[in-house]
């Protein structure tokens, strides 16, 4: 399990991820085609006669499995009647298997059908009525699915047979004859063995007509797409058809072996212990340098692959498998840069140091930039509503900005930096309690906030004494910062990002009920590994459960809180749902679509209910991360613009307007920080200037006037 700490360095834990990854240029090539399926299926269904192509392509390809060497014959009554039962059996007899499959799991007596059977379609939740319809619309989907696979499993065939037919003999022949009497003849599904006349009529006219276009126009035969064998042949020069013949020799290992070697080396880096920094071979180069290479390799890898399967099998492929490629080889390189490591270390607010900064610090002596906060100007503007908020136990509670803090000093490495943060925003009362290693999954810190804290640190210097009361102890979990961290990014939530990508395609997230939905996607999760992330926030869940018991055992009712940034907000949401504990995440994913997955074998437990009434999540504008799936807490929606209502460029609007810090600067903007009144001239300063504290932004992009300033 890559996830696991503890046989990360192993081989035998490595292995199948990177064959995994070796095998990801198929794999995007095997999706753009099943996406192109699914394209020409849909399309077909909604124009009359329905279905052409996948008719004619099916009827050509077993009147021609016999003798490839021969013209197909024409298509017999008994051949169109077979074709008429398969599309009837396939409209109808898997939904109404699962609507009465479902009958027979609810009716069983003493729930012996919900016990022993499986579930393999969806029961929905409503009473016996619902629970039959959820088996008619799964045995739908699986139809559709068996369509797809019919489809492509024909086209597949339909390759084969070309490649060992004479040119012409092509396949295309005869399908169009096909083509041309279902159209004609408005041919619909189910009634091909009533027309079966009007087809035999087709191949009976066109014959000579096709004899003499034979000669005349190849370039549609399958024959001449296979360009390498006819461009080195008809070449004049000497040197330039020895050029091809080596290089149809060699065409695969050119395009294929830079990529393989790539992936030997990052399985390398891997292997390593999490002590050893990878890439240490190449020091003096730039730190993308080497994903920048990886991506130059998949690109060429990629498109030889898909170039193998358009020469040989061009029926899987059309103008839909080309942009689907395309999206897929996009989201791909935007992920694998996204967890090739976000390093604050390295951010442009910490170049001078190998520790972060603090947001804000409690040493306010007003010389900072930002160190004092005006009030609202004009008076209707209202802050936001987390601004009000607060988040523990009444003597010991933290703001939305204590919350934003400690989500940003969970990014640091050192244990003794992470106090040395602590202090500086805190004060010297908030305690660390717990922390695990960095490159854990999750890594999390525990803070303990004592009551009074908040008097003590309001002035930087600590107090002898306590106060009674309860304490606040803070769960904070780290986002994304490396490669494990991505990986785990993709893993979790590429599959919805790919349904809400192509909803304008396949509706399926506007068609089917949401519920129905969740089921799905917990059982692709499930079905391709996917339960060994559970035990990821199983971890966490665990942890805090110890602590709160602890805290029971020593009589002391301290109050737990959950927060985090992007995937560690996630988890952390996760966590608050199932253990019923308060949580202010930012910039997280949603959890509408995949709350079956994340539930887990505890069915529920991360349902709407739970949170909506435990979480409250920060979503910046132009913020694509928290935009992944679909929330389902309480949402706090802020406004994202540069220093002095810059916009920000919509391409890169989830760069700038992702960063915790960003969120921060822009809560304090609005809300302030009463009644510490600390000084956010560290890192606020890259985002606000002091003339637009407290104020609207105009609805036009222009800059806000300073002081003494005209429009």
């Amino acid at each position: 399990d890559i996830y696991d700490q503890k046989n990360t360095g192993t081989y035998a834990h490595t292995a199948a991820e990177f064959i995994a990854f070796l095998l990801l240029p198929l794999l995007m090539v095997v999706c753009a085609i099943l996406v192109d399926q699914v394209w020409d299926l849909i399309f077909s269904a909604f124009s009359p006669p329905y279905f052409v192509d996948f008719r004619a392509r099916l009827l050509t390809v077993w009147l021609s499995k016999e003798n490839n060497s021969k013209e197909p014959e024409k298509p017999s009554p008994e051949l169109c009647w077979y074709v008429d039962i398969g599309f009837l059996l396939s409209f109808e007899v898997l939904p109404i298997f699962g609507a009465l499959y479902n009958a027979i799991l609810v009716n069983l007596p003493m729930d012996w059908g919900l016990k022993l059977l499986p579930h393999v379609f969806y029961l929905g939740h409503v009473g016996k009525g619902d629970t039959i319809m959820g088996g008619y619309l799964t045995g739908m989907m699986y139809n559709c699915v068996l369509m797809v696979v019919v489809y492509t499993v024909n086209d597949l065939a339909w390759g084969l047979m070309e490649w060992t037919r004479p040119p012409e003999r092509s396949l295309r022949f005869a399908n169009e004859k096909i083509t041309a009497a279902i159209e004609a003849h408005d041919v619909y599904p189910m009634s091909m063995w009533y027309h079966h006349s009007a087809l035999e009529a087709e191949f009976v006219t066109k014959e000579e007509a096709d004899a003499a276009a034979m000669h005349d126009d190849n370039s549609q035969s399958f024959w001449v797409g296979r360009y390498h064998e006819h461009e080195w042949k008809e070449a004049s020069a000497l040197t330039q058809t020895c050029f091809w013949r080596v290089y149809k020799r060699f065409d695969l290992l050119i395009w294929f072996l830079p990529w393989v070697f790539m992936v030997l080396y990052l399985w390398s880096q891997a292997l390593k212990s999490p002590d050893e920094p990878p890439f240490a071979s190449l020091n003096g180069l730039p730190d993308m340098m080497p994903w920048l290479v990886t991506a130059m390799l998949l690109g060429m890898s990629t498109i030889r692959t898909s170039k193998l399967v358009e020469d040989h099998f061009p029926k899987l492929v059309g103008y839909t498998y080309r942009a689907s490629l395309a999206f897929f080889c996009l989201v791909t390189l935007l992920l694998f840069f996204g967890s090739s490591g976000f390093q604050p270390h390295r951010g442009r607010h910490s170049l001078d140091s190998q520790t972060l900064k603090p947001i804000m610090t409690v040493n306010n002596s007003g010389r900072g930039a930002l160190s004092t906060w005006r009030q609202p100007d004009p008076p209707e503007a209202q802050p936001y509503t987390i601004c009000s908020m607060s988040w523990g136990a009444s003597d010991s509670s933290v703001s939305a900005l204590d919350l934003a803090a400690l989500s940003w000093i969970v990014y640091e490495k050192d244990n003794a930096s992470i106090q040395s943060l602590l202090r500086q925003t805190f004060g010297p009362r908030p305690q660390l309690q717990h922390f695990t290693n960095y490159t854990d999954i999750p890594r999390w810190i525990t803070v303990k906030f004592p009551p009074g804290w908040r008097n003590a640190g309001s002035n930087g210097k600590g107090s002898a004494g306590g106060s009674e009361g309860a304490d606040t102890v803070v769960v904070a979990v780290k986002g994304t910062s490396t490669f494990k961290d991505g990986y785990l990014d993709t893993d979790l939530f590429t599959t919805i990002k790919v349904l809400q990508s192509f909803d304008f395609i396949a509706p399926v997230l506007k068609v089917l009920p949401v519920d129905m939905v969740q089921w799905l996607l917990k059982i692709v999760k499930f079905s391709t590994g996917g339960s060994t992330e559970l035990d990821i926030w199983g971890k966490l869940k665990t942890k805090v459960e110890k602590l709160r018991k602890v805290e029971e055992i020593n009589k002391k009712a301290t109050t737990f809180v959950l927060t985090g940034h992007s995937l560690g907000g996630g988890i952390a949401e996760i966590v608050a749902a199932q253990l019923g504990i308060k949580a202010l995440v930012w910039s997280a994913p949603g959890t509408l679509y995949s709350q079956g997955f994340f539930s887990g074998n505890n069915t529920g437990s991360v349902s709407e209910e739970r949170m909506q009434r435990n979480v409250v999540v920060v979503v910046p504008d132009n913020d694509g991360v928290p935009r992944v799936d679909s929330q389902e807490s309480v949402v706090q929606r802020i406004q994202c613009f540069g220093i002095n209502h810059t916009a920000m460029p919509y391409w890169f609007g989830t760069k700038e307007c992702h960063p915790i810090v960003k969120s921060a600067c822009e809560v304090w903007r609005v809300c302030g920080d009463s009644p510490m009144q600390r000084d956010f001239s560290s890192e606020c300063s890259q985002h606000v200037d002091k003339h637009e504290l407290g104020k609207l932004y105009p609805v036009l992009t222009h800059p806000i006037l300073g002081p003494g300033e005209e429009n």
